[in-house]
């Protein structure tokens, strides 16, 4: 049974595109975000029950977002966006909190695990910091726990929108978030099982091995010795 529940909320959907510009949508981008985050998270923390508050191009009320993520009782609520501006020169990331969340916030912690290795990956691409902020976002106040919203760059900027577009960038993104939320929760990434093949020949066991040149050299020694019977099992 799952540990702790991470409600994950795609902006906007359906007739809401959010932000636009230069080709891209705000609501197709954020979702294959969200998308990726909840795979990343249930490959690599399985202790945390990741739920989308909307998993297709869908147009979900802003009440309807948080009403769903307060009856999963969800443990935090991550709400992602991308900026828009009326200048194209706007860049860079943003968190932001409920404007009464202080210091000794949940929020305030989320926050503050998200916003600076979120911002790390900004700043090496030479986009800026703008800064841990406060608002009065209708599903950040409405979520009974902690709560941040992200605004991951700016879709009318050329170089913002460009890094969208990259999937390596994305991705980078995606671990982020999943990694920041797991350690405001405390946990670590489950460590992958190493594959152990068992070769037999004629029914009999000749080797189990880990690395796969070792499978290759008992197939092929059995082989030469003119064996057919051979057999490469998949042992975990």
């Amino acid at each position: 049974m799952s540990n702790k529940i991470f409600a994950l909320d795609a902006g906007h959907g359906g007739k809401d595109p959010g932000a636009t510009g230069l080709g891209l949508k705000e609501k197709d981008v954020v979702l294959e975000i969200c998308k990726q985050i909840k795979g990343y998270m249930d490959s690599q923390y399985p202790g945390i029950d990741c739920r989308l508050t909307r998993s297709k191009d869908a147009f979900t009320s802003l009440g309807d977002r948080t009403k769903k993520a307060n009856q999963w009782k969800a443990d935090c609520f991550v709400s992602v966006h991308i900026n828009s501006a009326a200048s194209s020169t706007a860049n860079g990331f943003e968190s932001f909190i409920y404007t009464t969340d202080d210091e000794k916030s949940k929020s305030h912690s989320l926050q503050q695990k998200l916003h600076y290795p979120l911002a790390k990956i900004w700043t090496e691409k030479g986009r800026k910091d703008r800064g841990k902020k406060k608002a009065n976002f209708a599903v950040i106040r409405e979520f009974k726990g902690a709560s941040v919203l992200l605004e991951l760059g700016f879709i009318v900027n050329q170089k913002d929108n460009q890094l969208l577009r990259r999937q390596d960038f994305i991705k980078s993104n995606v671990t982020t978030i999943g990694d920041a939320v797991a350690s405001y929760f405390g946990m670590s990434k489950t460590k992958p099982e190493t594959p152990v093949y068992r070769v037999k020949v004629d029914e009999r066991q000749v080797g189990a091995f880990s690395k796969t040149e070792n499978v290759a050299r008992a197939v092929t020694t059995a082989v030469k010795s003119g064996k057919s019977r051979i057999n490469v099992e998949l042992v975990k």
